[in-house]
């Protein structure tokens, strides 16, 4: 799990390295070229729809739409009589849309060159593009026992910015609550996902329910004060690292419903060049717990990495100093590449150092490469949007 960090403070770009990537080589768009884009308008009105899937929390599978309805008596006083309905499939049979129904491990060997076209990115004809979005500066005071510090330390200040998730493609990112058991309402972990098809979210690996049973993952997209513009969806499968490293750690998920026909999603993207990303210009929204008890996103801007480092078809990527908290973890981290925004790595924590005996956190680390571009092909090709 994520662990506190000492600073939340915006980076800048402190390389100014020239691209030595080959020919061809797509390269990141900066954060000037960026902030010279005009925004492009909506040319539709975006439609409402449902804040929840309560009306759909159920659907008939392998068969034909047919269920009879029976009604048990629960008893009842002074002539009200309460009774609990109880559908019954004549065919196929009911699944519950809040449910899980599947999880799995997929290695680079099962999931090579599963689709030889990457995805593009899709926006929404009803949605503003904006490259650019604005951001509202906060300070949050927190204890420096939450850093794992001595609390001769004090207080720590956290300056953050808040992002309202309105524009595309910043409105693809939300929150990610899983739980297990019956209660669907409270979660025992909450991370960030960003939507990458029309039923495919990324998320990372540490904060998936694996081996729980009856568990369940809920993804909002620009979710903000407890709902979204765009409804919500529970997860149906799931397939990823179970066990991740550094490298390693996400998952891609299919949602019962296909919030991305609603949201539009992101691109994803890999290099083997570690120039590609320690050159590039690169963006990360997450839901830290430190900052409004993770009810709101926040805005990483225009960061560099320290170090990127290439191993197979795995992709560290280091940034120091830490921003991330707890909360953040999934958070994607994206650029615009060949003019789409593009995922290039996940969230997955922060590593640790010993400074005159107390551990502090020292880097924010994301996951990426080749392995979670083909989990992002996996999804196309096995999970169809319905």
């Amino acid at each position: 799990m994520d662990k506190s960090v000492i600073s939340a403070a915006p980076q800048t770009n402190r390389r100014k390295k020239r691209i030595t990537a080959g020919a061809g080589t797509p390269r990141p768009m900066t954060a000037d070229e960026l902030a010279r884009l005009p925004v492009i308008r909506a040319t539709e009105q975006m439609p409402t729809w449902p804040t929840s899937d309560s009306r759909v929390l159920f659907e008939v599978a392998d068969g034909s739409p047919s269920a009879s309805v029976r009604f048990e008596h629960l008893g009842g006083e002074h002539g009200a009589h309460l009774y609990a309905a109880n559908i019954v499939p004549q065919k196929g049979r009911i699944v519950d849309r809040r449910r899980g129904q599947d999880q799995g491990f997929l290695t680079k060997e099962e999931i090579h060159n599963i689709a030889a076209r990457l995805p593009d990115a899709h926006r929404p004809s009803w949605l503003d593009l904006v490259h650019a979005p604005a951001t509202i500066p906060r300070r949050s005071r927190i204890s420096a026992a939450r850093f794992g510090l001595p609390s001769a330390f004090g207080p720590l200040h956290l300056d953050y910015q808040e992002i309202p998730l309105l524009g595309w493609p910043w409105c693809t990112i939300g929150r990610v609550f899983v739980g297990g058991g019956e209660d669907f309402s409270n979660w025992t972990e909450s991370g960030t996902g960003t939507l990458v098809g029309p039923n495919l979210m990324l998320t990372a690996s540490h904060i998936a329910p694996w081996d729980v049973d009856g568990w369940w993952m809920r993804f909002v997209p620009a979710y903000q004060d407890g709902s979204g513009p765009f409804g919500e969806s529970f997860v149906r499968q799931f397939r990823g690292v179970k066990s991740p490293d550094d490298e390693h750690d996400y998952i891609i998920c299919d949602l019962y419903t296909a919030l991305g026909n609603r949201a539009g999603w992101m691109g994803s993207y890999a290099s083997s060049d570690d120039n590609f990303y320690e050159d590039g210009v690169w963006h990360s929204v997450g839901y830290p717990g430190s900052y409004m008890n993770a009810e709101r996103a926040v805005l990483q801007a225009a960061i560099s990495p320290e170090d990127a480092d290439i191993d197979g078809d795995g992709a560290v990527l280091d940034f120091e100093p830490p921003f991330a908290d707890h909360g953040w973890s999934g958070g994607p981290l994206f650029g615009w590449v060949d003019d789409q925004p593009r995922v290039v790595g996940i969230e997955r924590g922060e590593e640790e150092e010993d400074i005159w005996f107390v551990t502090v956190d020292d880097d924010t680390v994301f996951s990426g490469g080749e392995h979670m571009v083909n989990l992002v092909k996996y999804g196309y090709a096995n999970w169809p949007a319905t």
